[in-house]
């Protein structure tokens, strides 16, 4: 009888598996080509076009679209528009039907005709000869007549039985059976949201200010300060430095000190928006460069992503508490090595309405890298990293670091400029100079990640893959890729936090860190501070082109359609906002660079209390 030959589903290729006990890293082979290609910005409304992109091209593109002249900006038309949405979705190959094979059923024709035949040769026995059993042993009973169709007739009908399992089993098959997906009742609810709050993290934080008090933290500087939405119902309130009773009054434009700005939750009926930022500015000496923070509510619970404490480094962890009682704060730092042992850091008091700083250097010195967890209780409070660099008397920059998004398997940073290409050989550069991706894995268990580098128009750059060990903090060398322009993806199999690290070059060195940007819905405002060449990148995350409405200062309005994975950019005047509208999942930054200055910020929800709940039973 031949057998049903029944193969199960071919299996899924498993995935190498990189090593736990250390960080697997494969990054771009430096492969660019000189080809230009189509940006997938279209500009409607008469858009200017966008600033030039990196030529890089991903090793594995076969083609690309020329234009006549690359010097010049795109010219965005329809029949543009339709061959770069054509190459965007490529159609299989299609496949090949297969037919089931029949013979199955002729073989169980031609096995019963033969089992009746051996039921009729069996009626009458036969005897066995003597010689056919060993003498020691008896001979099997006699076999009674007709026993021998019986169990033919029952092996026909299992034949038969499997036949039809296998016809069955056939059927569901290549006729699979009908599903039904049940949605869950949802429910979308409007909250009434409360007054809103942002803290400015204020003017510098260093130490060693005065020469006579080394070790005490003092600020430097003066912040400049951009209020956008709805300004004119906006209280603003000074915050007093730990240790000292004056409070500078800070306005809507600067501050001498940590602020905290108040506005009511809605005018009426309508929901506020307020969004509020800062930009510090300092020149001369050991401490130079430019910082740019968005103003952020004060939590509970944040993170703080970027710094170093090696030699020339110093890093200081400012904790804001804006409200009218003391908080205790514990703050965890991890390293490169893991969890760092803080019991310094443990039960930090920052009393009401007033900022308590923090010298990391001598909690992790001489830490190459860190992130730190802030947990508050009794009060919440605005976390932010004070951060200089210099060689000696070489200044090698600034920054102010804000708090980071909670942790996610997705990390969007917008709009970085990549300046320098300094590797891990050119050891004295590659600290400050080199651009990273520094990450953290917040749970117990590794991480697989994928590091994603598109440029402008969408075109992504070789990936980096890296497996990432709970708790302990890693650099991701960006430093292979060309100078460019890009937005920076981080994909994960486990939450993590995270920021891209990128500096200027030249003989003026100022160095940035590029926290990630949150997803925002709806009509938002960005502030854009005092700052060189500031400018608005928006980037679209999602499989679908959006279609976005700007109004930059002055009233002009543009609507911009931005392709899948793409980035639409414009500079925009400093000291002013920026109306943002569409933006369904979208991500979007402020980023400022010149000579000797870089600084960049995520634009933050102008009304996160405001947004809708949805509520699943």
């Amino acid at each position: 009888m031949a057998e049903r030959d029944d193969r199960g589903p071919v299996g899924r290729d498993d995935v190498e598996e990189t090593s736990a006990d250390s960080s697997t890293l494969s990054g771009p082979d430096g492969t660019n080509t000189d080809e230009a290609r189509d940006d997938s910005i279209h500009e409607v409304d008469g858009i200017p076009a966008i600033e030039g992109t990196s030529d890089a091209v991903a090793p594995d593109t076969e083609d690309a679209v020329d234009t006549e002249n690359p010097e010049e900006p795109h010219a965005f038309s329809d029949e543009a528009r339709a061959d770069e949405e054509t190459g965007v979705t490529a159609d299989g190959d299609g496949a090949a039907d297969s037919d089931a094979d029949a013979d199955a059923d002729a073989v169980h024709g031609d096995e019963a005709a033969n089992a009746d035949s051996d039921a009729d040769e069996a009626v009458a026995p036969v005897a066995p000869a003597a010689s056919t059993w060993p003498t020691d042993h008896e001979p099997p009973a006699r076999r009674r007549p007709g026993s021998a169709g019986r169990f033919t007739a029952r092996g026909l009908a299992g034949l038969v039985g499997l036949a039809l399992a296998a016809t069955t089993v056939w059927a569901v098959t290549a006729f699979p059976l009908p599903s039904r997906a049940v949605n869950p009742p949802v429910e979308v609810f409007a909250p009434v949201p409360g007054d809103q709050q942002r803290v400015c993290a204020g003017p510098l934080a260093v130490l060693g200010l005065d020469a006579s008090t080394p070790t005490d933290p003092a600020l430097t500087g003066t912040a400049a300060i951009q209020v956008a939405g709805d300004a004119d119902v906006v209280d603003v309130t000074g915050i007093a430095h730990v240790g000292t009773s004056a409070v500078a009054a800070p306005t809507t434009t600067s501050a001498a000190g940590p602020a905290d700005f108040t506005a009511p939750g809605t005018i009426g009926d309508t929901p506020t928006t307020v969004s509020v930022a800062q930009s510090v500015a300092l020149s001369g000496g050991a401490r130079s460069g430019l910082a740019a923070t968005a103003c952020t509510a004060p939590s509970a619970d944040q993170w703080v992503v970027g710094g170093s404490t090696t030699s020339g480094r110093s890093a200081l962890l400012s904790l804001v508490n804006p409200t009218d009682t003391a908080a205790v704060v514990r703050a965890d730092v991890y390293t490169e090595a893991g969890l760092a042992t803080t019991p310094s850091l443990v039960e930090l008091e920052v009393p009401a309405g007033a900022q308590r700083v923090v010298s990391l250097e001598g909690v992790v010195p001489d830490s190459p890298g860190f992130a730190v967890h802030v947990a508050a209780s009794g009060a919440p409070v605005a976390a932010s990293m004070h951060l200089v660099a210099a060689q000696g008397l070489t200044p090698l920059g600034i920054d102010i670091v804000g708090a980071t998004a909670s942790p996610s398997t997705r990390l969007d940073v917008v709009g970085v400029p990549f300046t320098s290409t300094a590797s891990e050989s050119d050891e004295s550069l590659f600290t400050d100079r080199s651009a990273v991706f520094r990450a953290l894995v917040t749970g117990d268990e590794a991480a697989d990640v994928v590091v994603t580098v598109r440029e402008l128009d969408g075109t992504p750059l070789e990936p980096i893959t890296a497996t990432l060990q709970p708790g302990a903090v890693t650099d991701i060398p960006l430093s292979s890729f060309p100078v460019g322009r890009y937005t920076v993806t981080l994909e994960s199999s486990a939450p993590v936090v995270g920021a891209v690290r990128s500096s200027t070059a030249g003989t003026q060195v100022d160095m940035a860190w590029y926290a990630p940007s949150p997803a925002l819905s709806g009509a938002q405002v960005a502030a854009v501070p005092a700052g060189p060449t500031p400018r608005v990148a928006v980037a679209n995350p999602g499989t679908t082109t959006t279609a976005i409405r700007v109004r930059l200062a002055g009233g002009d309005e543009r609507t911009i359609e931005i392709a899948p994975g793409a980035t639409w950019q414009s500079e925009v005047p400093a000291g002013s906002t920026v109306e943002l509208d569409g933006l369904e999942g979208a991500v979007a930054s402020v980023t400022y660079d010149g000579p000797g200055q870089l600084a960049g910020m995520p634009v933050q929800p102008g009304n996160p209390l405001a947004e809708d709940l949805r509520v699943y039973r």
